[in-house]
């Protein structure tokens, strides 16, 4: 039990510390992995923007139409955000009911995304926007990443 409450805290003890060495490694290979990826993508689009004059064709432009059409696709990218992006604090709830809901709520978006697809539905701008910012929301309150010590590399 003292492990858990230390590795939620910034300052955890020299045991959990060296625990948690080999799980940093990994996570500086994703990190820079997500780096890596975020760039391409930014420049690809910048190429395709600049030199291709058919519209739409870069990947931000075709998933903002999709998401017309598929409100998954919003949602999912606020899902992210508000799960990888919070600031490390410690969840009220409980991490597997958390969980569970996000799933739950997941599963109601998929439902109306493929009930949208098969009635050639279409939503409105501001629902595309507030997919995103519900999808943040939802994901801050209800399904934040575990904070697994002092991760100053």
């Amino acid at each position: 039990m003292l492990k858990k409450i230390e590795a939620v805290l910034a300052r955890p003890a020299h045991g959990v510390k060296n625990a948690l060495e080999p799980a940093r490694k990994r996570i500086r290979w994703v990190t820079w992995t997500f780096v890596v990826i975020v760039v391409i993508l930014i420049v690809w689009d910048i190429i395709l923007q600049r030199w291709d004059p058919t519209r739409p064709n870069t990947w931000s432009e075709v998933a903002r139409e999709a998401s017309y059409a598929l409100p998954i696709l919003p949602w999912f990218l606020g899902a992210m955000v508000g799960h990888l992006f919070h600031g490390g604090r410690v969840p009220k709830i409980d991490r597997d009911a958390g969980a569970t809901l996000m799933g739950f709520f997941t599963l109601l978006v998929i439902v109306w995304s493929v009930f949208l697809y098969f009635t050639d539905g279409v939503v409105p701008t501001l629902v595309v926007a507030g997919m995103a910012l519900a999808g943040v929301v939802v994901a801050y309150v209800i399904w934040p990443l575990d904070r697994l010590g002092d991760w100053k590399w």
